[in-house]
């Protein structure tokens, strides 16, 4: 009985060191997700100034 309940500890052991490495692991992809979103958005701004300034001048 003893044994069966180490096996499970072990396995429980490995599985929390799985999950902890994984959550590490979207967190770090989280932040990468965020970075490009910010990105985008600075384009997008930086797009529309321009486009504007180009307009303004043609008229």
């Amino acid at each position: 009985m003893s044994q069966s309940i180490e096996v499970l500890n072990l396995r429980t052991q490995r599985d929390f060191q799985y999950v902890q490495k994984m959550e590490t692991q979207m967190k770090g992809l989280r932040s990468k997700f965020r970075q490009i979103e910010e990105d985008r958005k600075t384009l997008l701004t930086r797009h529309f100034q321009v486009r504007a300034q180009v307009n303004t001048r043609d008229e």
